[in-house]
Formats: structure tokens, sequence, C-alpha cells
């Protein structure tokens, strides 16, 4: 579905696009993009090599796996044989970037999140719609609030509709979360988009 070929500017053209045909459809789109961002950055930031990332998002590693400069390739293929839990829902990709990003660039992924996202100036946000929200406050918060009402809700079809600006402001939430962290990884000399990302050598 999304291109590493491509530019960030165009990708957000295109699911803007969206938002005018089914602005639920683009809400989810928004979610899968903001999710395969986060992948890109852990593989382009980590310390573990990019075959090791990949396997940890697979579920072919546990998170915890660091192949270390002695580990022999018997070791990690014995490792490999085992089977764990592939990596979804925004816990399990907090817990990838804090075992993958936060050893090398000393920052957690709901800091720099918090650091550049601010949920009052995103267009469309609504004080007397949003003022009941404890989380309006707190961008982790708010992120976690607006997974569990709004991603997890439409994928797994316990609500099929949501009012349209509703989903037009947590849509441009979720694409300011994605371009903060292209943006950072980019402030990292680690674009996300434009090439392949391999990294051979654990750091």
């Amino acid at each position: 579905m999304f291109s590493i070929n491509e530019t960030r500017e165009n990708r957000v053209e295109l699911l803007k696009k969206l938002l005018d045909v089914d602005h639920c459809v683009a809400l989810v789109i928004a979610f899968l993009d903001f999710e395969w961002t986060i992948r890109r950055c852990v593989m382009a930031l980590g310390r573990s090599r990019t075959s090791v990332i990949r396997d940890k998002f697979s579920g072919k590693r546990p998170l915890d796996f660091y192949c270390k400069d002695e580990t022999t390739e018997q070791d990690m293929q014995e490792e490999k044989i085992r089977i764990y839990h592939p990596v979804s829902g925004l816990d399990k990709y907090n817990k990838i970037w804090t075992m993958e990003v936060l050893p090398l660039r000393k920052i957690s992924l709901f800091d720099l999140l918090k650091s550049r996202v601010k949920i009052r100036t995103i267009e469309g946000f609504d004080q007397n719609k949003f003022n009941k929200l404890k989380q309006i406050g707190n961008t982790d918060e708010f992120l976690k609030h607006v997974y569990r009402r709004f991603r997890h809700a439409l994928v797994h079809g316990i609500r099929s509709d949501v009012e349209k600006e509703t989903a037009k402001f947590v849509f441009n939430f979720i694409v300011a979360c994605s371009g903060a962290l292209c943006a950072y990884a980019e402030e990292q000399g680690k674009p996300v988009y434009g090439k392949k990302i391999v990294r051979r050598k654990t750091l």
C-alpha cells in the first residue's frame, strides 16, 4: 500500500484526498501510515541490524532480543526457530521503540510526540467539543484515547461511522504525529523515505 519511493508530501496529499471520498476510511489509513512510519523509524534509528528488527516486528524474535557482536550464527538460528507474537497495537510499538531507539537516541516515542505535536494547534480542534477530555492536554494520553476510540473501534467493526468533523480532526492529529516522526528521523540523518534501510552492523 505504501512505498518508500514516494515523498512525505505526496503521501499526505493522497491521504487528504481520501477525506473527501470517505472520512472513516481516510482515518483508518492515517493510522496505518502512522504505524508504517514508526516501523521505518525504528529500522532507521534502532540499535539492532535491520534484519533483526524486521524479525521482531514479524514475531520471529522477542522484542528484547539484541544481536551482540559475540552472538554466533548458530545462536541466532536457534533463537529464530521460536515463534513470538507479531508487533501490533500502540503499546507494542512503544515497547519496540523503547528497546531499539531509546538506548541510542535518548528519547522515548511519547516524549518525542509530546514535544512536537500540540493538540490544540491541530486543524479542526474544537475547544467546546473536546474540553471534557482529560487527555486533551497530553499528547501521549490523547493518542492512546483515539487509538481505542477510533482506530480499534473502526477496524474491528465496533463502530461503523465517525462524525465527519471529529474524524477530520483526529485524522489531522495522526498525520501530524507521523510527520513529527519523519522530521525527527530526517534530523538524525536517517530519512524514512527514498531508500531501503539496511544496517548490517549492530551499533
